[in-house]
């Protein structure tokens, strides 16, 4: 099992019918490890962009949902289903596909009891 996850790839680009590019990371661009958090100042963000020149960026390692706007880039964090570091509930984003971008939804369900 290990081996398979580790021949995954690490990110995931997809185009848009604009020309737009979005990338999916679990991290950040610069590192799968290092996540994009909703509290790091615009410098520190974009030394994790690393240069990268996809227009929406889709993370998901602080666990913790948001969107940010940056002068070039979009960010969203999806957050998480099993680790919500609120807990007690799950969080879900929808990205849907547009002609001039992408629309996001994001919702936070809570668990039954």
């Amino acid at each position: 099992m290990i081996t398979r996850l580790a021949k995954l790839p690490k990110h995931l680009r997809l185009p848009l019918v604009n020309g737009e590019e979005i990338l999916l990371v679990h991290g950040s661009p610069k590192d799968p490890y290092t996540p994009i958090t909703h509290d790091m100042s615009a410098e520190e963000v974009v030394e994790l962009i690393d240069d990268d020149h996809a227009q929406f960026i889709v993370c998901g390692g602080s666990h913790t949902p948001f969107r940010r706007d940056l002068a070039e880039h979009h960010l969203i964090s999806v957050g998480s289903v099993g680790q919500a570091p609120e807990g007690n509930h799950a969080h879900l984003s929808i990205l849907t596909p547009q002609m001039t971008g992408i629309q996001v939804e994001q919702l936070w369900l809570n668990y039954a009891s």
